[in-house]
């Protein structure tokens, strides 16, 4: 998330706010009405210069991806595609051939079959034996992909936590493949926060460099999550104050502004302003972090958030961390 701004003349739009407390520290969520059209003409400010990116059409969007949380350990597992090799699949996953080779020991490396199951190992020091348990439950959705300027690919997706329990070290796996099903390239992406309070939803993004095959396909894989206590003592309870956003006139574009009010001294403070289009779906993300020793009471920022289309609304998220 290394992609994922100028003023705009008032009057300052206020919007509707949502106030959400997550377990380990309170976390507000702005949802704002529909974003009213700017008549100011400030310079243009978009996501990425030159062309407009598109969603492409050819990658399907994947439905919901739901995870349970499992009694037994389940391994990560890959199936031999036309022209792999066993140095190649360790190479792709960043193991070593021998653990490979001790994970699958009926496999022969030099007759591999195609459309073999071999377990990816993820224990050096136990290469044979079950991968980690899975991961906490969340739910990745809304699956996008847009081309840039470069011809590299911007993808976009939505995680959400739909347990009990707050989330932390969350990650999932993008992958590109072929249309025919080859294997072309993965990304891991990361939550932009440190943690996932019960309810709220964050997106994820990974980007591909070119050059792409044509009509390459987008997949989801979860990695990890760690579910928390309900009382971590590392997040602070934070408000939001003094809320105003300045949507530009192509509606690409929304300036941000208010205060974060801190009951005491932070460690860091970050921000993450979500665009969504008329249609609710995300199109782009902007984080804002300031880092400490951050002094208790009112901190004040500004953020332009842009999309890759028009912004029908933004969420905006805190996270504190406790000194």
């Amino acid at each position: 998330m290394n992609r994922l701004p100028s003023p705009l003349d008032r009057p300052a739009v206020p919007l509707r706010t949502l106030i959400g407390i997550g377990l380990l520290g309170a976390i507000l969520l702005l949802a704002c009405v529909p974003l009213p059209t700017s008549t100011a003409t400030p310079p243009p400010l978009i996501p990425y210069p030159t062309r407009t990116p598109t969603l492409i059409p050819t990658i399907a969007l994947l439905p919901t991806i739901s995870l349970s949380i499992s009694p037994t350990p389940t391994p990560f597992t890959y199936v031999v595609q036309p022209g792999d090799t066993m140095s190649a699949i360790a190479a792709r996953f960043g193991v070593s051939l021998e653990a490979l080779m001790a994970a699958n020991p009926t496999v022969l490396p030099n007759l591999l079959p195609i459309g073999a199951t071999l377990i990816i190992p993820t224990d050096p020091d136990n290469p044979a034996g079950p991968a980690p348990p899975t991961p906490a439950p969340f739910t990745i959705s809304q699956a996008s992909c847009y081309p840039l300027p470069d011809d590299s690919l911007y993808c976009l997706a939505l995680v959400q936590n739909d347990g009990p329990q707050a989330l932390e070290n969350l990650s999932a796996r993008l992958v590109l493949f072929t249309p025919n099903g080859q294997f072309f390239a993965e990304q891991t992406a990361v939550l932009p926060f440190n943690r996932l309070s019960p309810g709220m939803a964050l997106p994820i993004a990974a980007l591909f460099p070119s050059p792409l095959p044509p009509d390459v396909q987008l997949r989801l894989q979860p990695i990890s999550a760690i579910a928390l206590p309900p009382d971590d003592p590392r997040f602070l309870e934070t408000t939001l104050s003094d809320l105003t956003t300045q949507p530009a006139p192509d509606g690409r574009t929304v300036r941000i502004s208010g205060q974060v009010l801190l009951p005491s001294i932070a460690q860091s403070v970050w921000i993450i302003a979500i665009a969504y289009d008329k249609h609710d779906r995300v199109v782009g993300f902007r984080r804002w972090e300031r880092q400490g020793p951050i002094p208790s009471g009112a901190l004040p920022f500004v953020l332009t958030v842009a999309g890759f289309r028009a912004i029908g609304r933004v969420k905006i998220f805190v996270e504190a961390q406790a000194e």
